[in-house]
């Protein structure tokens, strides 16, 4: 959507804020570091994993402070005005790079809380054949997944339905400046999740079977996470308790 290109853009294009206790890379495997950040694109890193603040679109009233222990288990405090334009995108996220093709499995699986009374969902997005704030943007595609929402509908307008590894989506679609000028897909959950698992691979073949992804485009980026417009005038907390991504290539 809209929103989720201008805020990865404005990511990209402004320097990361490291966070000072999540600046150096831990050994996989070791205790995860405790890490906080109140800054506008704070980012705690967990190789091969960054948690993000993302707060690209924020107003003179928005706060936002990232608390996290490691990529999976993390949260935010926030406070957003009223309002229905997306504010941030506080995410985890892994940058990739092999075509789609090369790929055998990208699986994630998540466990989330979104709070009651704002405006926002709880949502993968996946760049493909570059991304925001990368050196490729010129052929970008953006395709997400929406696991729950609240108040808040996709870019574009709804396509088809589709059952994808067994769970139910209403596929949406932009290919309009309204979606900055790159094509956009959105797969949104039949009844909201909290928990689960995501098939992304199998998402992106649904799209390369219909011939709107070509399977020779590299995997730029994984994110998950919260496109947040309001609060609903309140403080809430977001939380991530659980989130892995799976990835097997071939050979």
């Amino acid at each position: 959507m809209t929103a989720a290109f201008a805020r990865t853009m404005a990511l990209g294009l402004i320097a990361t804020v490291l966070a000072a206790c999540g600046a150096t890379a831990r050994v996989p495997g070791a205790a995860a570091r405790p890490c906080t950040t109140s800054a506008r694109y704070g980012t705690c890193s967990y190789p091969p994993y960054q948690v993000n603040q993302d707060m690209w679109n924020m107003t003179a009233r928005s706060s936002q402070t990232l608390t996290a222990r490691s990529a999976a288990r993390w949260r935010v405090s926030t406070f957003e005005p009223a309002g229905s334009a997306v504010r941030a995108y506080p995410n985890v996220s892994e940058s990739l790079g092999q075509p789609i093709s090369d790929y055998t499995q990208v699986v994630a699986t998540f466990a989330d809380t979104i709070p009651a009374g704002g405006k926002g969902e709880a949502a993968f997005d996946i760049w493909v054949n570059g991304a925001p704030g990368t050196s490729s943007t010129a052929h970008m595609i953006e395709v997400m997944v929406w696991t729950s929402t609240h108040a808040t509908t996709p870019s574009g307008a709804p396509v088809t339905t589709a059952t994808i590894d067994g769970q139910a989506f209403t596929v949406w679609e932009c290919q309009t400046s309204g979606c900055a000028s790159h094509p956009y897909y959105a797969f949104v959950l039949t009844g909201n999740e909290s928990s689960g698992r995501v098939n992304i691979l199998a998402c992106l073949r649904w799209l390369i079977s219909r011939g709107q992804v070509p399977a020779s485009d590299p995997l730029t980026q994984v994110q998950d996470g919260w496109e947040i417009a309001s609060t609903g005038g309140t403080a809430k907390t977001f939380s991530m308790t659980n989130y892995h991504l799976r990835i097997a290539l071939r050979g």
